[in-house]
Order: structure tokens, then C-alpha cells, then sequence
């Protein structure tokens, strides 16, 4: 007689799948291969988003290079090279990455062509990735692999530039990614994804709107302010451009530049409305005060704040700064929170504006060169809290008032 141990074997089912008799569950040995397939496939669909968006947006900065080439009298045979060099370097300045030199280091990120860069992973990723955490993670993996080859074929095999370009296209290339992917047609919304929907919730998301608005207000005031500057100093900047005479190629190469550099200017701005101001090499600009010193041959600089900001009354510009915070209050008593839960909103809210303030400037400023031009731009930690605090006092406002009507009105019911 025959005697056997452990449990009794599998039995192929009605369908031919096989029945794990412990469970009594169906076990299909073709389940794992069509995920493994399906995985495969969704990933494929995020690395040809990466792929397009890469060279999209390479050829976008490789442009000007090569055409500034073509225009060149100068017979150079590493011109192509170099060309190349150029474009890979400004490319990855625009993820945040330092363009460094012997002689001439550039930190200064264009946040214009940051920008032009998250819109095109974005839509490469709306038209071509599935909605799917496969294809997110293969595409950003992608994408900051390629970063990383760029940065050594550009700036050399340096350890720290490399692991810098990883991080920095991981998080360019992943923004952009998740951002094409949630927002196509049939696509997960954020408040779909279990994670977003634990810790975003209730106050934190009300609070983190409310920064949206007063930061959105604060940009678009700011906005304002570089047009009139650039009005009030269009006369010199004509004078630089006359004096530079780049030519019709040289000209639209130096336009396109500018207006990469357009939103750096927008983000000083801000750090002149909140009061602590900004630098652009030995000048400085703050409210109600300037300080000229030597300035480059560039007409966008022919646009900073001129005479007309030195008036005394200039130094109650923060105000404007606090005025945004208070209509951020308003959204908030807008909102369908309880009393205390708007207090709690309105901390999120002010640290939101603090940091995001904090990090744009921080990215926008930095060296263009050596000497006098290692620093420009404005103080980006400085800045942040003060922007916080400016916010946190138009909340503060704002609720304060609110609140003290209400208690008003429940004493005089009690009195009736």
C-alpha cells in the first residue's frame, strides 16, 4: 500500500486551468505571462513618449546652435561639435542642471525654456503614453537615463554632474509625464489615485489652492510690473541692440534667448514686490532703492526698474504682496470648511507660497559668468518667508474678520 505526504496534487479544471486543491481557486499558467505582456506593453508606450519629448526638446535648444553655425564665416572643424556641446549644456541648464566651465560657470536655470520643456514631455505624454504606472515609471526612467548620457558626452564623466542630471530629468521628466498621463481623455484624475486621496484631503487641498491663488496672483502682478519696466526702458534697450548690431540671424538667436530668460525676470519681480529685492551682478534693485553698477551688453537688462522706483512711497509695495494673501482668505471662507479646519488651510496656504516662492527663485538665480555676474538674481530663501509671512498676514486678516463677525452674531442672537 502506497502512502503519500503533504497535499494532494493539482487537477486540471473544467477549462484546463489547474485547481490548487488547498485553495479551490483556478490558477491559469497564462495569467502572469499576459501581464507580464501587458506590463511590457504599457511601458513601451511611456519610453516612446520620453523618446519624442527627449528630442523634442533637444532639437528645440539645438535649433539656434546649428543655425548660428550655418550663419558663421568661421571655418571651424570642431564647429559641429561644439554646436552640439552648446545645446547639451543649455539643455540640461534648463533641468537645473550647472553649466560649468573653466572660465565661465552658469547656474541660472531659463525658466522659459523649463517650461517649453514641461509642455512637451506633457503632450508627448498625452498623445502617446497609457495611463498607466508602468508606462509613467518606464518613461521617466527613460528619460533621466538619457539626461544622464547627455550630461557625460557634454560636461564630462563627472560623478556628481551625473548623479545631478539623473535626479533632475527624473524630476522633469516624471512631472511632465504623470502630468500627460493624468490628464488624458479616460486617464485617473488626482483625486482617483488612493495615495493623493489619503494624505490630500479636506484642509490640505483647500490649502494648497488657496497658495495657488495667491501665488497666481502675486505672478500675475508681478507680470505687470516687468511690462512697465520694459515700457519705461525700451529707449535704452534700443540703444544696446543698436550697439551690439547682431545682425537678422544673430538678432532672432538673441530674441529667442531673452525670451527664455523672461520668467527669471518675472520671478525677480516678486522678490522686489515682497520687499527683499534683487541683484543682477554689483546693481541691486529693491523697493524704493537702486544701485547701479556695471550691467552687460544685454537689452533685456535695459528693462530693469529705473529712476521711477526710488519714490518713498514705493516701500509700501509688499502691501500688494499682502493684499493676495487676503483674497486667498476670501477663497478660503468660499470654501465649505468648518471655522477651525480654514485655520488650518490657511497654514498650508502660507506654507505652500513660502516654498514654491522660495524654489522658483532659487532655480531662477544664480551665476551667468564670472566676476561681478556670479550673482544674480534674489535671495531665494529670504524671499520665501517673507513672501509666507506677507501671505500668512492677508489670511490672517481676512479669517480674523470672519471670525469676529461670527462671534458677533452668535452674541447678539444670545442677547435677542
Amino acid at each position: 500500500m502506497s502512502t503519500t505526504t503533504g497535499r494532494p496534487p493539482a487537477r486540471p479544471g473544467a477549462s484546463g486551468s489547474v485547481i490548487d486543491p488547498g485553495s479551490g481557486a483556478p490558477r491559469d499558467p497564462s495569467t502572469r505571462r499576459e501581464r507580464l505582456v501587458a506590463t511590457f506593453r504599457h511601458g513601451s508606450t511611456g519610453v516612446a513618449a520620453a523618446v519624442q519629448a527627449l528630442a523634442l526638446t533637444f532639437a528645440l535648444v539645438a535649433l539656434p546652435a546649428v543655425i548660428a553655425l550655418l550663419s558663421s564665416s568661421d571655418a571651424d572643424p570642431d564647429g559641429w561639435a561644439n554646436a552640439v556641446a552648446v545645446a547639451g549644456g543649455v539643455w540640461l541648464l534648463a533641468h537645473g542642471v550647472p553649466w560649468t566651465s573653466a572660465a565661465d560657470p552658469v547656474t541660472l536655470v531659463p525658466l522659459g525654456l523649463t517650461f517649453l520643456v514641461l509642455v512637451a514631455i506633457v503632450a508627448a505624454a498625452r498623445r502617446t503614453a497609457d495611463a498607466t504606472v508602468s508606462a509613467w515609471v518606464s518613461g521617466t526612467v527613460t528619460y533621466a537615463l538619457v539626461a544622464a548620457v547627455i550630461a557625460a558626452t557634454t560636461v564630462g564623466p563627472g560623478g556628481s554632474t551625473l548623479v545631478l542630471a539623473v535626479v533632475a530629468g527624473a524630476a522633469v521628466g516624471g512631472a511632465g509625464l504623470a502630468a500627460g498621463v493624468l490628464s488624458r481623455p479616460g486617464g485617473p484624475s488626482v483625486r482617483d489615485l488612493t495615495l493623493v486621496r489619503r494624505v490630500v484631503s479636506g484642509p490640505v487641498l483647500v490649502g494648497l489652492r488657496a497658495a495657488l491663488v495667491a501665488v497666481g496672483l502675486l505672478v500675475v502682478v508681478a507680470a505687470l510690473v516687468t511690462t512697465g519696466w520694459a515700457i519705461a526702458g525700451r529707449s535704452t534697450s534700443g540703444d544696446i541692440v543698436a550697439a551690439l548690431a547682431p545682425g537678422v540671424v544673430g538678432g532672432v538667436i538673441l530674441a529667442v534667448g531673452q525670451v527664455f530668460l523672461v520668467p527669471n525676470l518675472v520671478s525677480w519681480a516678486v522678490a522686489w514686490l515682497a520687499g527683499p529685492g534683487f541683484v543682477v551682478g554689483s546693481s541691486s534693485f529693491a523697493p524704493g532703492s537702486r544701485e547701479l553698477g556695471p550691467l552687460p551688453a544685454v537689452p533685456m537688462l535695459g528693462g530693469l526698474p529705473g529712476t521711477a522706483s526710488t519714490g518713498a512711497l514705493l516701500v509700501w509695495v509688499p502691501v500688494v504682496v499682502v493684499a493676495c494673501g487676503a483674497l486667498a482668505g476670501v477663497f478660503l471662507l468660499r470654501s465649505r470648511l468648518r471655522p477651525s479646519d480654514r485655520w488650518i488651510a490657511a497654514g498650508v496656504a502660507t506654507a505652500g507660497a513660502a516654498v514654491s516662492t522660495g524654489v522658483v527663485l532659487m532655480l531662477g538665480g544664480g551665476a551667468v559668468g564670472p566676476g561681478a555676474m556670479a550673482t544674480v538674481g534674489a535671495p531665494a530663501l529670504l524671499t520665501g518667508a517673507v513672501v509666507g509671512g506677507e501671505v500668512a498676514l492677508g489670511l490672517a486678516v481676512v479669517l480674523g474678520v470672519a471670525a469676529g463677525r461670527s462671534a458677533w452674531g452668535r452674541r447678539t442672537a444670545g442677547r435677542a
